[in-house]
């Protein structure tokens, strides 16, 4: 394998050295990124719906090692599953009956508007806009019919 020093004998300096690609438009090259499109809801947060917290938890921090990030009672833990933080919901945070994908609204986006953008590309509205405990949130369902969660952060108190 060649390299700028000469002949290398593994992968290692490839694997090394950071991607480079062409950055359409100007020709010139780049490290390898993903451009945020508007209305680029990311999603990082899997809503688990379980009975009791205490009875579900040990299977997640004993069993799979997830540790936990957060606790809110007996109704949400947040645990830590790498890139994405796996949420256990009980009782009024239980906002849907299987697991499913909470995605956040752009910010400066107002949720029901996001909410009429899905609507409008098929999804159907399980639960309208609410304000939650620590943020406004809706369920909808994909058009292939699979739950989806919305959450916005709540305006700052005036």
């Amino acid at each position: 394998m060649w390299s700028p020093q000469g002949v290398a004998t593994s992968s290692d300096w490839i694997m090394s050295r950071t991607l480079r690609v062409p950055i359409i438009g100007n020709g010139h090259y780049g490290p390898c990124f993903q451009r945020k499109e508007p209305h680029t809801m990311q999603s990082k947060l899997l809503l688990y719906p379980v009975g009791n917290l205490d009875t579900a938890l040990p299977f997640f921090t004993e069993a799979l090692g997830l540790p936990v990030k957060f606790r809110d009672g007996d109704r949400y833990c947040a645990l830590d599953a790498g890139a994405l933080t796996l949420a256990l919901v009980a009782g009024e945070e239980r906002l849907v009956e299987q697991p499913a994908l909470a995605f956040k609204v752009d910010e400066g986006e107002d949720i029901a508007t996001a909410v009429a953008r899905l609507v409008k590309a098929g999804a159907a509205v399980t639960q309208p806009p609410a304000q939650g405990p620590h943020e406004a949130r809706a369920v909808l369902h994909t058009p292939e019919g699979f739950a989806l969660v919305l959450s916005a952060k709540l305006a700052p108190a005036s």
